[in-house]
């Protein structure tokens, strides 16, 4: 057998397997082997394991609780049943929705077999999606959870069924209650009615999918503290976290704004014993007092918590190696970003303008209040699965081109 026939065998079978379902569920095994093997439980954030531990026991939690209650929640019953071991009964199972869902958006997209499964792999092979099996950390949830919505909210097609249209309520109103600015992606529901897309939703769905989001978000603050509408405590404290004189010197060497708080506060001629307990009407008139009093200095923190988001996490780069994994694991947003601009004519439209919008909504809450790198995984795995819808619909058109095709990318395509 020659080797151009080795290379068509190798490009067949992995055809073949890009398009099985046995190609994420082995991957996702071989993830999860990997991280059981090598890698360590962390309790990354202790209050959160400390919450659901509260709510196992049958405990409701204070109305006026500082943070937010979906993770806990969704942890305690695991937490209850199996201690700490819990955390990993969870989220290796999440870690698989994941994997799963990176796959199904690739192959929905209809790309080419080798691409698909090269994302799949991508996705599989995160560092932090693999540290996440056994870290007690948010993200674990939130990856799936951002996954969910681009497949409902982000295709050619959205909310096809009220089924879907449930789905995605029910997956935003869950998102809102882990990470409160989520609820900024309720504007993506909207995009699918405004955008132009051939098979766009009725107004109906879009609002199926608000109420449902409603519902996910009582039943959470009901079965977390016992009474509806709960809103975590936090949102204040973050603000003036990332809004005050000297919050950019502290996430420029800490890549984390909490420590700027007090310093912050004295300032202002206050001093507490607890930060948390501070009424969170004082943080949101003293941020405002901040950006209105120092203009240039609060647009450039906006610059600095961008920074912080989306480049390196240089606080967990202690040598060359880490640094270089680290500015490694930040690559996703500047490659896509340059593909984008490749391919801006080639994905239809109005998915571009949807996933843009997706970006940009990611982004803009953690800018304007507080940002931290850990902040930013949800969104390095959609770019990653955009980025390369985005290069096979450029070796398409580039293929095109050699053969003297001059047709647009079919219609179908989806981001």
């Amino acid at each position: 057998m020659s080797t151009t026939d080795r290379v068509d065998a190798f490009t067949r079978w992995v055809a073949t397997l890009a398009v099985n379902p046995f190609l994420p569920l082995c991957l996702a095994a071989c993830g999860i082997l990997v991280a059981l093997a090598l890698l360590p439980f962390l309790a990354e954030l202790p209050n959160y394991l400390e919450t659901a531990k509260t709510l196992a026991e049958g405990n409701w939690l204070p109305a006026n609780h500082f943070a937010p209650v979906g993770y806990s929640l969704l942890l305690s019953p695991f937490v209850g049943v199996f201690g700490e071991a819990g955390v990993v009964v969870l989220q290796a199972p999440l870690y698989v929705i994941s994997v799963w869902l990176a796959w199904t958006l690739l192959r929905r997209a209809e790309i080419a077999p080798l691409l698909v499964a090269a994302g799949t792999l991508i996705v599989a092979c995160h560092p932090y999606l693999l540290l996440n099996i056994q870290r007690v950390n948010d993200n674990a949830v939130n990856v799936a959870l951002v996954l969910v919505l681009l497949l409902h909210l982000l295709s050619n097609r959205p909310l096809p069924s009220p089924g879907a249209a449930i789905g995605a309520g029910l997956t935003l109103g869950l998102f809102w209650t882990i990470r409160p600015n989520a609820a900024v992606f309720a504007l993506l529901a909207l995009t699918t009615l405004l955008l132009g897309r051939v098979r766009r939703p009725g107004a109906s769905r879009v609002l199926l999918l608000y109420g449902a989001a409603v519902a996910a978000w009582l039943a959470v603050s009901l079965l977390a503290t016992g009474t509806p509408f709960f809103t975590p405590r936090n949102g204040p404290y973050n603000l003036f976290a990332g809004n005050n004189p000297y919050s950019a010197g502290y996430l420029l060497e800490f890549f984390n704004a909490e420590q700027s708080i007090l310093p912050g506060l004295r300032d202002y001629g206050i001093t507490v014993a607890d930060p948390h307990a501070l009424d969170g009407r004082t943080y949101v008139e003293l941020a405002i007092d901040f950006v209105t009093h120092q203009p240039i200095e609060a647009l450039y923190l906006l610059l600095v918590k961008g920074w912080i988001l989306l480049g390196p996490d240089l606080s967990h780069s202690d040598n060359l190696a880490e640094t270089l994994i680290q500015t490694g694991l930040a690559l996703p947003l500047p490659i896509w970003l340059a593909v984008l601009a490749l391919s801006w004519r080639t994905v239809p439209g109005s998915v571009t303008l949807s996933f843009v919008l997706f970006v940009l909504l990611f982004i803009g809450p953690f800018i304007a209040i507080t940002a931290d790198p850990r902040f930013r995984l949800p969104l390095d795995v959609a770019l990653v699965i955009d980025t390369i819808v985005r290069v096979d619909a450029l070796w398409l058109r580039r293929a095109e081109r050699s053969q003297g095709i001059d047709h647009s990318r079919k219609g179908s395509r989806q981001s």
